[in-house]
């Protein structure tokens, strides 16, 4: 989980380019599904067909990454999500066909090394006591367990959707959401909830507060995911019924934006007390790189942007159907399709960021201190809970949690200009402009 505070770049007078230079980069023939972004120069990117690859020089190049042996070392597994919080992460498979045309467990898989090196989980460590196969997907009687969704709260904490059919009850479906405080180690119910033949798509979390989306589904917990309220039931504007997509929790305000694939995008400032429309095409996915400057993506119709947080949008005209948005790296919006990563700059879109102010403009005893080979040293006499690092195009590059008065970079940076974000623990907020030299 990113916990991402307000960035400093401020867009003062967008320019608007007449045509957009969309890069392609084709690496697969097959759907890329996901992609995660550690720093400025490393990234993993998945896909259909057993495709994972890394890229540790800002995607110049992408390297193959070497699975662990798997269930069925000839079944093309289709990879289509991860997560990760640090170094510490997760990857699903849904299930899959063989050329016989029949089906096998799908898998989830964990790293302990940004992606460097994978091992199985078992669905053995979701067993529990019970011998009813609508209870316990490990039975023999269960099978084309389908692993559909997968969060990470923190290093030991995580949310894990699984789907499976029961051949005792008729090939009847069950699911449930499993949530693991070891590191996956063992799994238990996150609620006791059998959501039988629907899919949770999506978790989100900003600490304490966390939602969960799918198939005319929509959940809120607000004590990190121990009980669960189901706003499906609770008329919201008539987005009861839609399918969740995303849900991406805002960068600069409470604002919480919630993405489905036809019903249209829309958002809640309270906690889903009340809704509001912002854009009514929907899409697959979306980013938001300020305040006012906002993208969603999806199939060809439904890839738009903004300059002024929604009031108007126009088309993205990207060259092919998004199924993801992978992120900002190196100053460039990277988008999945079919086989092929669009690459757009930022500035392309927003034009060039005309000014960068403090949040703070009251005297501050913030103190950041160039040390060694790109390091930095970040004083306060206040306790800082949280601090991100940002490019000036507001890139995400850093994000820790400090819970002290004095923090130190995990990685180093190369020389430029960037940006310190720090929370401290009486939720005040700070940012500076600093240099790496």
């Amino acid at each position: 989980m990113k916990k991402q505070l307000a960035i400093l770049v401020i867009f003062l007078f967008p320019i608007i380019a007449s045509a957009i230079n969309w890069k392609t980069v084709t690496l697969s023939d097959e759907n890329l599904q996901d992609m995660h972004i550690f720093d400025d120069q490393t990234a993993i990117l998945i896909g259909y067909n057993k495709f994972i690859k890394r890229t540790e020089d800002g995607g110049k190049t992408w390297q193959e990454v070497t699975l662990p042996t798997l269930p069925i070392s000839t079944l093309g597994y289709d990879f289509t999500a991860m997560c990760f919080e640090g170094k510490n992460g997760y990857l699903i498979a849904r299930n899959t066909d063989d050329d016989n045309g029949n089906y096998h467990d799908g898998i989830i898989l964990k790293s302990i090394d940004k992606g460097i090196n994978w091992e199985v989980i078992p669905f053995n460590n979701f067993n529990n006591s019970s011998t009813d196969p609508a209870e316990n997907m490990t039975l023999d009687a269960c099978w084309k367990r389908n692993p559909n969704a997968i969060y990470c709260l923190n290093a030991d904490t995580s949310f894990c959707f699984v789907k499976w059919t029961d051949s005792i009850n008729d090939d009847a479906y069950h699911s449930y959401v499993y949530k693991t405080l070891d590191g996956g180690s063992s799994w238990t119910k996150a609620f006791d909830k059998d959501f039988e033949g629907s899919y949770i798509k999506c978790f989100q979390f900003e600490k304490n507060i966390g939602y969960m989306g799918g198939s005319q589904k929509l959940y809120q917990t607000t004590d990190y995911g121990n009980t669960w309220t189901d706003y499906c039931t609770i008329p919201i504007n008539d987005y009861g019924d839609a399918y969740i997509q995303s849900i991406l929790n805002s960068s600069f305000s409470d604002r919480t934006f919630f993405i489905s694939n036809g019903d249209g995008v829309f958002y809640s400032d309270d906690n889903l007390s009340s809704t509001n429309l912002l854009f009514n095409t929907g899409g697959n996915d979306m980013l938001e790189l300020s305040s006012n400057n906002l993208i969603i993506c999806g199939s060809s119709s439904k890839n738009h942007y903004s300059t002024d947080a929604g009031a108007s949008w126009s088309n993205l005209n990207p060259p092919g159907s998004i199924f993801e948005i992978g992120g900002v790296m190196n100053d460039s919006i990277y988008c999945l399709g079919r086989g092929k990563l669009y690459i757009v700059a930022v500035n392309d879109l927003f034009g060039n960021s005309s000014d960068i102010k403090d949040t703070n403009t009251e005297e501050t005893d913030l103190i950041i201190k160039n040390i060694d080979n790109g390091y930095l040293d970040i004083q306060s006499s206040k306790e800082i809970e949280y601090l991100n690092v940002y490019s000036i195009n507001g890139q995400i590059l850093q994000n820790q949690t400090i819970n002290s008065t004095f923090a130190e970079l995990n990685q180093p940076l190369s020389t430029g200009c960037y940006i310190i974000s720090v929370m401290y623990s009486d939720g005040q907020t700070e940012n500076k402009k600093t240099m790496v030299y």
